[in-house]
């Protein structure tokens, strides 16, 4: 009669087992990552949006800054001093 011969060592099942849970973990990191990503870019949008518009009302209030200082020139002096009512600026 032959002996079977006891072999140790890791069984496949074992080892498959543990690849699916480390496979799992990092899946669920992954979509934790990503969700994040995603937050962090619509707040860099709204960010980005937000300046656009500021430097818009930024031209806009340079713009009528500029078509009031130029809409009477007889309020300045020679020198280009503001003149109002006989006040100097």
């Amino acid at each position: 009669m032959e002996q079977k011969k006891s072999i140790k060592g890791i069984r496949i099942r074992t080892v498959n087992y543990s690849m699916i849970a480390i496979s799992s973990v990092l899946y669920v990191l992954l979509i934790v990552a990503t969700i994040n990503a995603s937050k962090e870019y619509k707040t860099m949008v709204t960010a980005t949006d937000e300046y656009i518009d500021s430097q818009s009302y930024a031209a806009q209030i340079a713009d009528g800054s500029n078509y009031l200082t130029e809409q009477n020139p007889a309020l300045c002096d020679d020198n280009g001093s503001h003149v109002h009512g006989g006040l100097f600026y």
